[in-house]
């Protein structure tokens, strides 16, 4: 079942007529009975009774109309809200940060996208890692930089992987290593971001 065969459909009901259907897509009456009679075909029902000389929609055929116009109010809505996107000529983008990122860094990442769409508006949401992708979730927001993956349905980008450091006063043991492991801080009384170990991979 394609987009057109529903496109075709809509278009013998409003029309009551196979012909006139046909004039009004400009394509042939062959090729619009052919695209019926095969979506009736796949659907196993039949959707128009043929015998009154008209195009005129059977029990199925009605219920199935409801369900195609939904559909294609979708197709319409999906498209032009892709245009727009794809053209970034204007609307507004609600991105989320979490709070363990640097704010600098990524508000000029944001920064130099808007300089390159003066068009869009930009609406920044930061906070802990959960609420933002809890907000990414219920749809508030159009993306976010998080330090881990918010789990399926989402399309990931990583952009970066960030250092780790470890700040000691000069007097401790530590301090004489250049590099720590994490046996090395077994006991230690730690100062750690809020979202410390959100993404971190061992």
């Amino acid at each position: 079942m394609g987009i057109r065969q529903l496109e075709y459909f809509l278009a013998v009901k409003n029309a009551g007529s196979f012909t006139r259907a046909a004039e009004h897509l400009y394509v042939s009456q062959p090729a619009v009975t052919s695209a019926i009679r095969s979506l009736e075909s796949e659907l196993g029902i039949t959707l128009f009774d043929r015998s009154q000389g008209k195009a005129s929609l059977t029990a199925e055929g009605r219920i199935f109309s409801a369900h195609v116009e939904e559909i294609m109010k979708g197709v319409v809505t999906t498209i032009r809200d892709m245009d727009a996107m794809k053209s970034l000529s204007s609307g507004t983008f609600a991105i989320g940060i979490s709070s363990f990122l640097s704010l600098p860094s990524v508000l000029s990442l944001i920064a130099r996208f808007l300089s390159d769409h003066p068009g869009i508006e930009c609406r920044v949401q930061e906070g802990p890692a959960e609420a933002v992708a809890a907000l990414l979730e219920k749809g508030e927001l159009d993306g976010a930089f998080l330090p881990e993956d918010p789990g399926a349905g989402y399309d990931i980008h990583p952009l970066a992987e960030v250092p780790l450091a470890l700040i000691l006063p000069k007097s401790h043991p530590l301090a004489e290593k250049k590099s720590a492991s994490w046996d090395d801080l077994e006991g230690m009384a730690l100062f750690l971001p809020e979202d410390f170990g959100k993404g971190m991979r061992p």
